[in-house]
C-alpha cells in the first residue's frame, strides 16, 4: 500500500511533524493558512485584553516567528506583505489614539 500522494504524509513519515501539519493545513486552506492564523491571533488577543498595544506586539511576535521559520517551511511573501500591512494599519490606529488623548 503506497500512500505517497497524500498531503503531508511524506513529511510525517520522515518525522517532520510541524512541516507535515503546515503542509496539510496550507493545502486545505489554499495557501491562506498563515493569514487565517494571524487573524485568529489578533482577534483573540483583542477580545481577551481589549488592548491595541498588546495586539500589535503579539502581531509583531507572530510576524517575526513566521519570518524566521524559513528553514522549516516555505515563507509566503504575499502572506508577509498582508501581515505587515495590517500591522502598519494597527500602528497607525495606536498612534492616532495616543495623539487624540
Amino acid at each position: 500500500m503506497a500512500i505517497g500522494n497524500v498531503t503531508g504524509y511524506v513529511e510525517l513519515m520522515n518525522g517532520q511533524i510541524f512541516t507535515s501539519i503546515y503542509s496539510l493545513y496550507n493545502a486545505s486552506f489554499v495557501g491562506w493558512f498563515i493569514i487565517i492564523l494571524f487573524f485568529a491571533l489578533q482577534s483573540i488577543s483583542f477580545i481577551k485584553t481589549r488592548s491595541l498595544n498588546l495586539m500589535w506586539l503579539l502581531g509583531m511576535f507572530f510576524a517575526a516567528l513566521y519570518t524566521t521559520t524559513g528553514l522549516v517551511i516555505t515563507v509566503n511573501p504575499v502572506a508577509l506583505q498582508i501581515i505587515f500591512t495590517i500591522l502598519i494599519l494597527e500602528l497607525g490606529v495606536i498612534v492616532y489614539a495616543w495623539v487624540r488623548k
